[in-house]
């Protein structure tokens, strides 16, 4: 899953209990440990009505001391009691009005892109429960839904489909509906909805850590250290969620891919990533800095060069390293091996090679703004250079 990550440098405690060890809990005793998981994600809403409860109990508490109070020691109490008001009244506050901040991104409107619009009228129409409020290309690579609260509380929440630019331009149109068509079935969870509700609170908390750090006003930092801790330690806990849920999705989209097309769109998406990641933009860093003029167009050469990369002798060789990493109780994601042994291909010693495409799915699904997407991208990336050579 595609989320804001926190970056604090404070509560940095270790876990009491290995991501291995839960990971091992939740393979062999998996509906104890999703009933855990229910009972910590119940703490998180209870960290939301803690104070407005203390808001509401303490003056009766504080009229009880003060009709009774005939000690000093009582008034103590009193002073100690009315301060903790203050406190649970200023954060309750603090609460009701705090705003969820929108991603950042290139907002698209769907109706005036007949070939998108089609595409996600057709996933809505399998999976009824799936909505989308806002659909943005960020500078990133992935595709992701992300569910926003609407006010303080974690439901009801904005849906926002989050596609990372390149992904638009590295993968090819099947792809893309293939791991769009994934994300949608996870969004609308219609087979698991225990599992898609601990799913997405992992990020609904980190975004709670993360709006109340942006605050100015001392009021939200008990909330910033409360949350930064708890989302922590819940996102290490439901590890074995996201494990199971990520399978999850890959089922939901093979409802409506074949299972062969499916096999081929992860095991590319795969492989753009880490050529992306290891190779592209390192290399384009290095042009940066030397002022190379190849750096001014980079989004533009995302597409052509993962497809005549991806299309040379180094595909097999990168397939069989993917192909032959096994499950990490650290990554989120389950190794390959393991989501092919979900779709019953156990005798796969090779992951089928993609087809090389000719045209990626920015152009396809989104027309002529293919073109603007790469402006406003590259113009973006270009400034982030920028203020990252001022800071350094």
């Amino acid at each position: 899953m595609s989320a804001e990550v926190i970056t604090q440098k404070t509560l940095h405690l270790q876990n009491p209990v290995s991501r291995q060890s839960i990971y091992r809990f939740s393979k062999n005793h998996f509906k104890l440990y999703l009933a855990t998981a229910v009972i910590f994600a119940a703490i998180g809403h209870l960290l939301l009505l803690m104070f407005p409860v203390l808001a509401l109990w303490l003056p009766a508490k504080i009229y009880a001391l003060i009709s009774q109070a005939d000690k000093a020691n009582d008034w103590i109490d009193v002073s100690r009691l009315f301060c903790l008001l203050l406190l649970s009244v200023a954060v309750s506050w603090a609460l009701l009005t705090l705003r969820f901040k929108s991603f950042k991104g290139m907002v698209i409107d769907p109706d005036k892109h007949p070939m998108f619009r089609r595409l996600l009228k057709d996933l809505q129409q399998h999976f009824p429960k799936l909505k989308t409020d806002h659909i943005t290309i960020t500078m990133g690579y992935g595709i992701d839904i992300i569910k926003t609260p609407v006010f303080y509380w974690p439901a009801p929440c904005k849906q926002s489909l989050q596609i990372g630019a390149q992904s638009l331009f590295a993968l090819s149109p099947g792809c893309f509906r293939t791991l769009l068509a994934r994300r949608a079935g996870q969004a609308a969870g219609e087979h698991h909805k225990t599992q898609c509700w601990l799913y997405y609170l992992d990020s609904i908390w980190s975004q709670y850590a993360n709006n109340c750090a942006r605050q100015k006003s001392f009021v939200y930092i008990p909330l910033k250290w409360l949350f930064t801790f708890y989302s922590r330690k819940y996102s290490h806990f439901i590890s074995g969620i996201k494990h199971t849920y990520e399978i999850e999705g890959d089922r939901y989209a093979r409802e409506i891919v074949h299972v062969t097309d499916f096999s081929r769109a992860i095991i590319f998406d795969s492989m753009a990533h880490n050529y992306l990641s290891t190779h592209y933009w390192p290399k384009a860093n290095m042009n940066y800095a030397d002022g190379n003029s190849d750096a001014k167009n980079i989004y533009s050469a995302i597409s052509k060069s993962t497809f005549s990369h991806l299309g040379g002798p180094e595909m097999k060789s990168v397939a069989d390293r993917i192909m032959a990493a096994t499950d990490n109780a650290d990554n989120d994601l389950p190794s390959f091996r393991t989501r092919l042994r979900d779709m019953g291909l156990t005798n796969i010693d090779r992951p089928l090679i993609p087809h090389k495409s000719g045209s990626n799915a920015a152009t396809i699904y989104l027309g002529n703004t293919a073109a603007l997407i790469l402006q406003v991208m590259n113009t973006l990336w270009h400034k982030q250079k920028k203020k990252s050579s001022r800071i350094s």
